[in-house]
């Protein structure tokens, strides 16, 4: 098993969903090495809301986003809360002159990755590179 603290993000729950998606294949391979490690993943309910919506809204797929939802219903998966501290952590890193890919969303990532000491962030946006934490495709090389 290993220590290190991995965070999801919703992209990268689209990726192991969607077929389709650019990164699926890659996604799948993380997910299974991430289960092979038993690694501690933490899924923050921001990150499921935000993948469902995006699921239900870009590919129009409503009942593939409940079974999103309901899925991490399962006791034995780590889906963590936003405090309020968490929260106002986050609107330290948006800048809305940025690309208009970094999010607030991204952001609240980044504050609770910091606060549960996250080795890894679980995307593929660049975002988090700059931030200065790891991602999928250094898993992928390791």
């Amino acid at each position: 098993m290993t220590n290190q603290i991995y965070i999801c993000d919703a992209d990268f729950l689209i990726s192991q969903i969607m077929e389709n998606d650019l990164n699926h294949v890659s996604a799948l391979k993380i997910t299974q090495k991430l289960i092979s490690n038993e690694a501690k993943v933490l899924f923050p309910v921001s990150a499921l809301v935000e993948a469902a919506t995006a699921i239900q809204r870009r590919y129009s797929n409503p009942h593939l986003a409940n079974d999103l939802l309901q899925q991490y219903k399962d006791p034995d998966l780590l889906v963590i809360g936003v405090s309020q501290e968490e929260f106002m952590d986050s609107t330290n890193y948006f800048d809305p002159k940025a690309s208009r890919h970094n999010t607030p969303f991204d952001c609240l990532i980044v504050a609770l990755a910091r606060q549960h000491k996250a080795d890894y962030i679980l995307s593929f946006d660049t975002f988090y590179q700059n931030k200065g934490f790891k991602t999928p495709k250094d898993l992928l090389q390791a």
